[in-house]
């Protein structure tokens, strides 16, 4: 009976220590220091906002919430809202060699991603949306980060579809850099990683982009050296002039935001 007493001590501390060294909260946010805001969808559900809504009056005040219509003009696809029904969240990557815009892509109200060298930690320099845009700026440094952590949930009560699509602008084009689609499910609402956003397939230093007909084109090497792969990039990199959300709503109240940049 000692022995067994003895035992299940062990396997209780064993336990214990692990549990203590988990890397998320209960709410499943890994832990450490995270810039945060929120996306607010204030107004009646039963009213389509566009550009034509303006909230704020576009006052320019800082604050942690972003205000984003309810309900916006053009809402998330419902193939991607109808994938998200199982956990609740769905992602969308780019893809290399095929994720290039010639035109600037409109759908759903505008989150502008500004690189700022006078800042030490994210401001939100327009937190309404509902006119069209918003601004947040980062940390000009973001552009040297090895990474970027993205981590979302919506909350409130259950239902309502809500989706990011984000780009990078490299001055002459636009990258897809991938989607994420979010559903308020049932029960306690915890984050989830949407790390897709934030990265982009562009061609490696030292080779220049040539499309090739639809989203596709060829990274091509110097001094005839052939072609070569996209490669993933920070999207706040110095190769990129600009970096935006496209957010389309369909009845989501609340969505955290938290985001990390790794040096």
């Amino acid at each position: 009976m000692r022995k067994l007493l003895i035992l299940a001590a062990v396997v209780f501390a064993t336990t214990t220590v692990a549990f203590a060294q988990s890397d998320t909260k209960g709410n499943g946010a890994p832990k450490g220091k995270f810039e945060k805001f929120l996306l607010v969808a204030p107004g009646n559900p039963n009213n389509v906002q566009d550009e034509a809504t303006n909230f704020l009056k576009n006052d320019g005040s800082n604050g942690r919430a972003i205000f984003i219509p309810v309900r916006t003009a053009n809402a998330p696809k419902q193939e991607s809202c109808d994938a998200a029904d199982g956990t609740g969240s769905f992602f969308l990557p780019d893809a290399p060699n095929d994720n290039l815009l010639d035109v600037e892509p409109t759908a759903g109200v505008r989150i502008n991603f500004v690189k700022d060298p006078s800042l030490s930690s994210l401001l939100i320099a327009d937190r309404d949306a509902t006119d069209g845009s918003a601004e947040i700026r980062v940390p000009a440094d973001w552009a040297n980060a090895t990474s970027i952590d993205l981590w979302m949930r919506v909350l409130g009560k259950p239902g309502g579809c809500i989706g990011a699509d984000a780009f990078v602008f490299d001055g002459s084009y636009y990258f897809y850099a991938g989607t994420a689609v979010f559903k308020r499910k049932a029960g306690q609402s915890t984050f989830v990683d949407a790390g897709e956003l934030t990265n982009v397939y562009y061609c490696p230093s030292g080779s220049t982009y040539q499309p090739t007909g639809g989203h596709a084109y060829d990274c091509v090497l110097p001094d005839d050296g052939g072609t070569t792969a996209a490669i993933q990039y920070n999207v706040f990199n110095a190769l990129f002039t600009e970096y935006f959300w496209n957010v389309s709503n369909a009845g989501v109240r609340v969505t955290q935001v938290l985001m990390r940049a790794n040096f």
